[in-house]
């Protein structure tokens, strides 16, 4: 017996919260239900609770601590790979100008020679 009671209640109920509601969506714009309705029936809840820090709700801020530290280490190094690699450019640079110049040395020794020969061996032809 409470038992139907309690299911022709229920019943009643939404029943009474179906065709309050279904008359409100039908003839309201939506603007006006976003903001009136659903403001007010979120205006009227209001929940605090506060949790004590313990090692389990807190690994989220150490690991956005952590996230940060890194990216910090991160940007450092590559500062660092930046400048490293600067001066071995520099350093490559230098380098390449080096082997120009004694290539070219090189170069005009080698024509010395072919020329030195040259004129000897036709010094040689004449005798």
């Amino acid at each position: 017996m409470v038992r139907k009671k309690t299911s022709l209640l229920l019943a009643l109920l939404l029943i009474s919260i179906f065709g309050l509601g279904s008359h409100f969506i039908l003839r309201a714009n939506p603007n006006l239900l976003k903001h009136k309705l659903l403001g007010q029936l979120g205006s009227g809840v209001g929940v605090f609770a506060v949790v004590e820090p313990n090692p389990l709700n807190t690994i989220a801020k150490q690991l956005k601590t952590k996230e940060k530290e890194l990216e910090k280490k991160e940007t450092m190094l590559q500062e660092r790979e930046n400048a490293t690699s600067q001066r071995g450019i520099e350093i490559d640079k230098n380098i390449l100008y080096v082997l120009m110049f004694l290539s070219t040395l090189l170069f005009i020794l080698v024509v010395i020679n072919f020329y030195l020969d040259w004129k000897r061996g036709k010094k040689e032809m004449k005798k």
